[in-house]
Formats: structure tokens, sequence, C-alpha cells
């Protein structure tokens, strides 16, 4: 086993460190840059999050042996005060494999990172959450695990993590148990050492994704295509919840690209109790598409829509807030400017229309290769995460709002409309509620050292 640790760790150096630039990375002062880190051509990027306002971790997956060696875990720490720090002199040089368990999706908790995926070599428990202080992640140690049996939960796909008003550590999943055909919410108190499930047959629902406000826990789910449903939930008492049906327009649907589902976003936690549901809706009127739903009467208070004529039948992959200035990041495929990926930003409950501009990053000729965004610093920035089809982990960092510099990219402008509100229809409840155990272990990290290359600046 240790030759075998040994061996893994040379391959993934070699792996991940850059052989075209050893450059320090700076901090990022023009208005877009892309960076990218050498990988092998199986490497999946799952999500990024921001940690403090100049740091971020990226998690992603792959495999160094697809037919030997099982799925691995890789963090990468990016740090624009990198330079000033002497514990990080180089950008890149913070990265940590976790060997067993890659990894679906991932959160921020007060100073931790909860993240969970599916076990890759196990013949008991195959689906797991953990949680661990986001040093641990790139630069080793030891991490708390948590696994559920494989006959209650086969796969997990979304996280989230908060504390209720009296004082509990919970954990959201949304995940499937595929023996019995169910689409799961699970909710673990991690304060009681307790498990309950939330569960739907998934021939008729399928969960999507799971978050939290001040006041409640939203589920997420999708009935069939033009029909999604949402399950707002009393934080503090899960068992008190309402579900609602909501039908749309049609979602995007090419079985060239895939049937791209509803997605889930929040306002921040004492802002205002409101739901954002994002969508590409197949209509004569938009393609990307925003609907705002009051989690108290389950209303639809508003919907918004990219003009048809901007982005028509787009793919709506991604989208965040960024809560210091009160926008939605959102990330689509748009077929219009020749299946590039456009970034940009819109702006829930303004009540009028108004258009926003669009940064379209070089792309090499390689569409749909970013999956997530996410916001950091005040100025603003965000950057980027994907993968070139070369193999390339790939990173784009933007200030938000500056356009004088077009280097890395294209520019557009989207007309945004207000159009009208989204059917709701009648109410759903789950179709089972029971506990599950789980079991509880530690697993290490170990560090490697990995390198930026600066590919645009």
């Amino acid at each position: 086993m240790r030759r075998f640790n040994i061996l893994l760790l040379l391959i993934i150096s070699v792996i991940l460190c850059s052989t075209k630039s050893q450059a320090q990375m700076q901090s990022v002062i023009n208005t877009s840059t892309y960076r990218s880190i050498a990988s092998s051509n199986t490497v999946f990027p799952a999500k990024s999050i921001a940690i403090s306002p100049t740091k971020i971790i990226s998690a992603g997956n792959y495999s160094p042996n697809v037919l030997l060696s099982p799925m691995v875990a890789v963090f990468c720490l990016t740090d624009n005060d990198s330079n000033n720090n002497p514990n990080y002199p180089n950008c890149g040089a913070n990265t940590g494999v976790l060997s067993n368990f890659p990894v679906s999706d991932m959160t921020l908790y007060q100073d931790e990172v909860f993240f969970c995926g599916n076990i890759s070599n196990s013949q008991t428990d195959t689906a797991y959450f953990a949680h661990t202080y986001w040093e641990k992640l790139v630069t080793g140690g030891n991490i708390e695990m948590f696994s559920f049996p494989k006959q209650e939960v086969n796969i997990v796909s979304k996280i989230d993590a908060y504390d209720n008003d009296i004082g509990e550590n919970k954990v959201s999943l949304i995940g499937v148990d595929t023996i019995h055909h169910r689409s799961l919410f699970i909710d673990v108190n991690l304060s009681i050492s307790q498990c309950e499930i939330y569960a739907f047959d998934s021939r008729r629902v399928k969960l999507l994704d799971v978050s939290h406000n001040a006041k409640h826990v939203v589920v997420l789910g999708q009935l069939e295509n033009g029909i999604f449903a949402l399950l707002s939930h009393d934080k503090n008492d899960l068992h008190n919840y309402v579900g609602q049906i909501y039908h749309t327009p049609q979602l995007y649907l090419d079985d060239t690209l895939g049937h791209y589902h509803y997605l889930l976003e929040m306002f921040k936690p004492n802002d205002m109790d409101v739901a954002i549901v994002g969508y590409s809706a197949m209509d004569d009127m938009s393609g990307t598409t925003i609907s705002m739903i009051n989690l108290y009467n389950m209303d639809v208070m508003q919907t918004q829509a990219v003009d048809q004529f901007n982005e028509a039948r787009s793919n709506f992959k991604y989208m965040k807030m960024d809560f210091a200035n009160k926008e939605l990041l959102c990330l689509i495929t748009n077929p219009i400017t020749g299946f590039n990926n456009n970034i940009f930003t819109l702006r829930p409950l303004i009540p009028n229309d108004y258009y926003t501009e669009v940064a379209i990053p070089d792309g090499h000729h390689n569409a749909d290769y970013f999956t997530s965004l996410v916001p950091y610093k005040g100025e603003p920035f965000y950057m980027a995460l994907g993968k070139f089809f070369s193999g390339k982990i790939l990173f784009f960092d933007k200030r938000q709002y500056d356009f004088s510099d077009l280097t890395c990219m294209e520019k557009a402008h989207f007309d945004v409309k207000i159009i009208k509100e989204i059917k709701k229809m009648e109410q759903i409840n789950y179709d089972l509620l029971y506990p599950i155990p789980y079991s509880h272990s530690q697993v290490s990290s170990f560090p490697i050292i990995s390198n930026y290359t600066i590919e645009c600046q």
C-alpha cells in the first residue's frame, strides 16, 4: 500500500505540474486573465468556492489510470494575496489530493469546507460527505468523513450546511437510492448523530438541489420538461414544510448537448425570504430565465428573461448570487455566439427592463468548457472554473464591470425583460419520511506541488 501511495503521488505530481511555465502568478490586475494547470485528459472540474475575499478553493476529479485506479479528488488554492504572504509563495503551489473520494459538490459554512461525493472503491458505503478546515485540503491533514449504507444511498450530488436557531449543526444533501427508485433529500443532524430521509419516487420527481436562508431550507426538484417543484422547510423544524409545483415553458432540449434542468439560488440569508429558480426556456420570448418565489406563500414574485434575439435556446449552466453587489452571476452556453460560454449578471427584483454586459471568454474554438462561477473581492471580481478539451484545468478571472481591456475575451450585451409570471399549480408532498444510519471515520489528504501557467493576461 505504501508503494502504491508513493507511486500515486509521483503520478499526480507529474500530471498536475505545469511543464510550460513555472511563472509566479500575480494578483489579478488586468480586467481578465486566463490561467491553467496541466492535467490528464480525464479530469472533471467540480466547483469553486470563495473562502475569503482573496482566496478560492477549486475541486476536481480525475483517474490516474481509467482502467486500474479509482478516482482522485484534487483541491487547488487560488490566492491573490500570495505575493505578499510568505506561506503561499506561488499562487498555484498549494494543491491537495484525496484518494478514492471524488467530489461532486462543496460549500463553505463558517470556517469549514463541506463537500460530498461517491466513494469509488467501497463495497458497503458508496456515498459520503465530509468537512474540514480549508488548510487541510491543500496542505494535508485528517478530514472528518461520514458515509451512508449502500442499500440506502447510492449517490449524493449536492450539499449545504447550516446551524438552526437551537444551535444544531445540520447538513443537507441531495441523493439517490437506485435500488428502491427514490430521489432523496437527506437531513443530517451532526449535533445528535441522527439522519432522516425525505423521499420521492425518482420516476416521478428528480430532486436537484438544496439551499437555505435565515428561516428556510429549500429543495428544488423537476417532474418533467417544463414542470418543477419547490419545497420550503422551516429551518428549525424540517417536518413543517410546504411544497409547490410550477409550470414553465419547456426547457432547452437537444440530444447532442443534454437535457438542462432547473437551477436554485437564494438571496443572502438575512436579505429576504425569496428563492431564485433559473432555467433555459424554449419559447418565443426568452432563453435564460429566472423566477423569484416567495417562500412564505410560494407565490411567483417576478420573472426575468434575456431577450431571445440575444441568446435563443441557451443552456443555462450555473448561477451564483454575488451577495456583496446583490446581483446574480450567470453562466450559459450560447448558440448565437458560436456555442461559446457567456458570463453576465442579472439583477433580481429590478422593476423594469434593463441591459447587461456580457463577457465571452476566448475559447480557442472549444465550446462548453466552464462549469461554475464564484464571486470574490469587493471590487468586484469573479472566477470561472472549467476544462479545455486538451485536458487542462482552466481558470478565468474577470473584473466584473470593467470592459476597458478586452484581452482574453470578447464583449456583448443582453437585453433583459420582465415577462409574464410562470404558472403556480398544485401542492406536492414527499412520498416517504424515514430515518437511516450513517458511519463516521477519518481520512487523510496529502499535498503536492503544482503551478499555474498564464495562458492570457
